[in-house]
């Protein structure tokens, strides 16, 4: 029985995991920081700080082991490899507390199947590594806390040391033993732990000697001190801007409880807190580090990063240490009742759990068919002209473009350039070193960069600025080397926003936007991939915005199927662009459709009623619409009233025409039937006769 659960059990439960995540797991890149740190890896350089060094090192030597995949699918299958081995730790940890092995399992599986967990083991991320090391820290201290066997303290600070070499959020691990330590009055062991701890952390050597050789990518060029510490310890990024206050505070505690809630249910949270009780009365002491760790890596983090509701969800990874900690209480919560009954009743509640957060979490962790990154820089590129150059404004379109060309050798011949990075003077030394045509076309693009101080205003000054030297940087590129100039979607969107006397001179072309010259380019729709849109979107929805340059060819391709007849695929690309756009033209234009093929009438009815309710004015081909429900229900009179009055307001229309003349037969109006049917055979086109 020893060696099942020490290592049977929890092998199972990890291997169980594993193929989970990789039945999941993306296929290839995807938007946030995956496309970029995919890119680091690739050419073990710097990603964006601290510069993440150990994933770098560690995802590299995995692709070694798989090298007959994709670069991008194999750092996605080293996620699940991860995570899997983090479940694997965790059941060993609570193995040594004395959890039952009934209760070990549930909780196991909880953490192996919860949303936040579950999404970071299937896309190529940080945080299923730095999952591990604080799964692995919490076990050091299990084992030293039970056995007082010094060399798990020493291996504890060692591997915190090194896990800090991924992410900065495992200094809480460290910091809550030392306190434990020092109340214990064992002030001589912190000598040999910190020096261990500076081995571990020496990782970051990588930074200075990878950035000497120049990697593709050199975040922040590390080289010297000043700029090696910036990176080091995130100088670029700051801790929010909204006030801190007491309303501030309190929506921070809201915002963590929610996301607590979200991850483990209101069933397991309750045994979370007589979990902490007796992990108190079982350890004394020792329960502190726990709950000093559960502490900082929970509501404290969205309240130091000064988090909002709107950009909670950048947080939301830096919180799973949190619910790892959580899910050590909720398996003590179990040990309060001893009884026989009492595991079988636990197990229950674990069973419902882990089903009920399943069945509504799905659609966030499946990523099989997420392509949506890729599929977007692929038609990107293969649209763009050659030689062309494409400035771009944000890392959710550039890293993906630079992913393709740099991994895949996907039109090389294209210069990628990054307005948001020109302002950093660093990237335009290295850029300028690779291109040394640039060297007398980048305007003072970076003259704003320490301008930034948090407001709205501020943002605004310091956007306009870098909009304006892009835009002049965009004509020097073609009137001197003669080269076509596009702008990504979110350029335009940020010149809507902040300089919106900028688009007049550009105009959309494919997913690009093209900058205005004698060369007057047409575009063919034919050269994009519409078939990620055959099914439904699952993206959060701030990254739904990176869809928008496909909403006018949708409809279109939508307009062309629905000449052909072929409703299924109508509705498809209908109800992604109303899912990207969820306006009430989009809403109309799937109502239409719906009750047109009549595949799902009831439905039809809903989404007319909200372009309906959410509309400002009259919505064109309204009466139409509610005409077409209308006479699908057979509810003739009611049909006749709406289909006449769009017939008045639009006279020439065929299409209204074409189910007057249905609703005639209906009614068996011959005469006026007659008259609809010599109309169109005189004025309408083939499609509306065919029809």
């Amino acid at each position: 029985m020893e060696i099942k659960e020490k290592l049977l059990y929890p092998l199972i439960l990890s291997s169980i995991s594993f193929f989970l995540y990789i039945f999941f797991s993306a296929p290839t890149v995807v938007f946030g920081d995956s496309p970029e740190l995919i890119l680091a890896s690739y050419s073990l350089g710097i990603a964006h700080p601290p510069g993440y060094p150990l994933y770098s090192l560690f995802s590299r030597f995995f692709h070694y082991l798989m090298p007959f995949v994709s670069y991008a699918k194999s750092c996605n299958i080293f996620s699940a490899f991860i995570s899997a081995a983090t479940i694997f730790v965790f059941y060993s940890s609570l193995r040594v507390l004395g959890v039952n092995v009934i209760i070990n399992t549930f909780c196991s599986l909880t953490l192996s199947l919860c949303e936040i967990f579950f999404k970071q083991s299937v896309i190529a991320e940080v945080y299923s590594l730095n999952n591990f090391f604080f799964a692995l820290s919490l076990f050091l201290f299990a084992r030293y806390l039970m056995d007082k066997d010094l060399r798990f303290f020493y291996l504890l600070f060692f591997f915190c040391g090194l896990g800090l070499g991924n992410h900065h959020t495992l200094i809480s691990v460290p910091f809550a033993t030392a306190i434990y330590i020092i109340l214990e009055k064992r002030f001589s062991l912190l000598i040999t732990a910190l020096i261990l701890f500076l081995i571990g952390f020496s990782v970051y050597i990588y930074l200075p000697v990878r950035s000497l050789t120049n990697p593709l990518l050199d975040w922040g060029n590390p080289e010297e001190l000043k700029s090696f510490l910036d990176v080091l310890f995130r100088k670029q990024f700051g801790l929010g801007s909204q006030t801190r206050d007491l309303k501030s505070l309190l929506s921070q505690i809201a915002l963590y409880s929610n996301f607590l809630n979200e991850q483990l249910f209101i069933f397991l949270l309750i045994l979370m807190v007589s979990g902490i009780y007796f992990l108190v009365r079982k350890t004394g002491a020792g329960s502190l580090p726990f709950l000093i760790i559960f502490l900082i890596n929970g509501i404290l983090t969205p309240i130091v990063l000064n988090a909002t509701s709107e950009d909670f969800f950048l947080v939301k990874e830096f919180l799973t240490p949190s619910v790892i900690t959580a899910l050590f209480f909720v398996a003590f919560g179990t040990q309060l009742v001893n009884k026989k009954w009492s595991i079988y009743l636990f197990s229950a509640i674990f069973l419902f759990s882990i089903a009920y957060k399943l069945y509504y979490d799905i659609d966030l962790i499946d990523r099989r068919k997420d392509v949506y990154a890729y599929r977007i820089a692929k038609d990107t590129l293969k649209t763009a002209p050659e030689q062309a150059f494409i400035i771009g404004e944000s890392d959710y379109s550039i890293f993906p473009l630079w992913y393709l060309q740099n991994v895949e050798g996907i039109r090389k011949d294209v210069t990628v350039l990054d307005a948001d990075f020109l302002m950093l003077p660093w990237y335009q030394e290295q850029h300028i070193k690779r291109l040394p045509v640039l060297k007398e076309l980048i305007p003072d693009i970076s003259g704003h960069a320490k301008s930034r101080k948090g407001s709205y205003l501020d943002d605004a000054v310091l956007e306009g600025f870098k909009l304006d030297q892009s835009a002049l940087l965009a004509k020097n590129i073609n009137e001197r080397l003669s080269k076509e100039v596009f702008f990504t979607y979110d350029f335009y969107e940020m010149a809507k926003a902040f300089k919106p006397e900028l688009l007049k001179n550009i105009k959309q072309y494919g997913l690009l936007y093209h900058l205005q010259n004698k060369n007057e380019l047409t575009f063919d729709p034919k050269q994009l991939d519409f078939s990620m849109f055959l099914e439904k979107i699952k993206l959060p929805k701030e990254e739904l915005i990176f869809l928008n340059p496909y909403l006018p060819y949708l409809i279109e391709k939508a307009e062309a199927e629905f000449k052909n007849q072929n409703f299924k695929d109508v509705i498809s690309y209908l109800e992604n662009a109303y899912i990207i756009d969820p306006s009430p033209e989009k809403a109309l234009y799937l109502a239409f459709a719906l009750a047109d093929s009549g595949i799902d009438i009831p439905r039809a009815e809903q989404f007319l009623l909200y372009a309906e309710r959410s509309s400002a004015g009259m919505l064109p081909k309204i009466n139409l619409t509610k005409g077409l429900m209308y006479l699908r229900k057979n509810q003739l009179k009611e049909a006749y009233l709406f289909l006449s009055k769009e017939d008045t307001l639009t006279p020439l229309s065929c299409q209204t025409k074409i189910y007057l003349l249905e609703l005639y037969l209906k009614a068996k109006d011959m005469s006026k039937a007659a008259d609809t049917y010599q109309f169109m055979m005189k004025y309408c086109d083939e499609y509306s006769k065919k029809k």
